[in-house]
């Protein structure tokens, strides 16, 4: 028997989902697969509907060199340090801060 990749996916999330027991769900995919898309809203459209699924897109620009990759993460890093800086949150982790500062963003764009 051949199934597509899209049926695939859609078995895999459909028997996570009733594998695990969670109010909330986050996906993070590293490209913008239409089978993987698909499948996350068949599945868990109620939970998106109620605003308890997200899914992120994470984007790689394969354009940039090396060198060109690693200053922008050094400029991003610098932007990070200086909004703990200005918040007043020295006490806190880079990952807590990462995650304030996405939740802020989405909070902004009535996502969250």
């Amino acid at each position: 028997m051949h199934a597509k990749s899209k049926y695939t996916f859609i078995a895999h999330y459909w028997l996570v989902k009733g594998m695990l027991n969670c109010k909330k769900w986050n996906f993070v995919s590293d490209d913008e697969d239409n089978s993987i898309i698909d499948s996350i809203m068949r599945i868990f459209i109620q939970s998106i509907n109620d605003k308890k699924a997200h899914h992120f897109v994470c984007k790689l620009d394969c354009n940039l060199s090396k060198k060109e990759a690693c200053v922008l993460y050094m400029e991003s890093s610098k932007k990070l340090k200086r909004r703990v800086i200005y918040n007043g949150k020295n006490g806190l982790s880079s990952f807590n801060i990462q995650k304030e500062m996405i939740a802020e963003e989405l909070t902004y764009h009535n996502l969250l």
